[in-house]
């Protein structure tokens, strides 16, 4: 069985999360750049910014579904398992009020829809690039958390992962 959490995606093995991640850090990178130069006239500026949040929310539900505090029959939603984390680790509780915001963009972006009182466009046109580096940013926050607390595990080497050096060439 695989375990899906290796350093890297060579061969047979691979890591979701960090790739998932990976791809989100391209992308905030490319918009970045982008956004820079041509500000809110920056080409498919919406689109991208929900993909980038779609990528990173995505990363960090399996970063937690791979972390969790507590094994059980089921892998649990974003939300109770990074709760569970703070309280176990007993982390700044502001964490998970940041995390529920980060969430409620994650949802939207991945569950985008029509709903009949509009709420299912409301969080997408208010999407913008500013709100859309926040996320980026918290995500980061959140892997960095989660890496910080199991760099202390016996046996895990994190020292060389860093999050702003991953390149193209890491995968």
């Amino acid at each position: 069985m695989s375990y899906y959490y290796y350093l890297n995606s060579d061969g047979p093995d691979t890591n979701l999360q960090l790739y998932s991640l990976h791809q989100a850090k391209r992308y905030w990178r490319d918009l970045r750049f982008d956004y820079l130069h041509d500000g809110d006239k920056t080409a498919d500026l919406k689109e991208r910014c929900v993909f980038v949040v779609a990528v990173m929310g995505l990363s960090i539900s399996q970063l937690l579904g791979q972390n969790p505090v507590e094994l059980s029959g089921r892998v649990d939603f974003p939300v109770p398992l990074f709760e569970r984390l703070v309280d176990h680790h007993g982390l700044d509780s502001q964490l998970k009020q940041d995390f529920q915001k980060f969430n409620t963009y994650y949802n939207a972006c991945r569950h985008f829809g029509r709903t009949v009182d509009g709420s299912g466009y409301e969080r997408i046109d208010s999407l913008d690039y500013k709100l859309t580096e926040w996320l980026y940013n918290f995500g980061v926050r959140v892997w960095m958390t989660v890496i910080q607390i199991y760099a202390k595990d016996e046996g895990i080497e994190f020292e060389e992962f860093v999050i702003e050096e991953l390149s193209d060439d890491d995968f």
